[in-house]
């Protein structure tokens, strides 16, 4: 597993860019979590999964800016988080989104009875060069985000 998954140490988070620049280099894929934690689930929160989106940081930039010819592929995911788990009521005494969140996904990999959700997967087209900036993916991936959550809705009303 070590040799598949890269975790940022926030002491040295420059050893962890070279390892990813390293990679990209050799032509391997990198899965990027731009904030660096669980985002609200488009098909529940639109809002704040919209909202979210400033808050990521530039890291894909910088890669970009650094590795010749990197393709940027954005894409959203909605529909992960158990709508049941979220019901439970040990995870509704949870106030803060965040953490209510993260308790439900915990849920769903302990209890099976969790392992419910139908997913939606979207990929935006790649970007590169100059369109691999902050406001190009910021916006596509704003795009991708409501059409997750469009999906999800015509899914829950029975018509996917």
């Amino acid at each position: 597993m070590r040799r598949h998954v890269s975790v940022v140490d926030q002491r040295e988070p420059v050893a962890s860019l070279k390892g990813a620049l390293r990679d990209l280099r050799a032509g391997k894929s990198l899965l990027l979590y731009p904030r660096g934690e669980i985002e609200a689930d488009p098909a529940l929160y639109l809002e704040a999964a919209l909202e979210t989106l400033p808050q990521w940081s530039r890291s894909f930039e910088l890669l970009a800016r650094h590795v010749p010819d990197l393709a940027i592929v954005p894409f959203a995911v909605g529909g992960v988080i158990s709508r049941a788990a979220l019901r439970n009521p040990i995870v509704r005494r949870y106030r803060d989104h965040d953490k209510r969140h993260f308790l439900a996904a915990t849920f769903q990999m302990m209890f099976p009875v969790y392992r419910d959700p139908v997913i939606s997967l979207c990929f935006g087209g790649a970007l590169r060069g100059d369109c691999a900036t902050r406001a190009p993916v910021l916006a596509r991936m704003a795009d991708l985000v409501r059409r997750v959550h469009e999906e999800q809705r015509t899914l829950s009303a029975g018509g996917g």
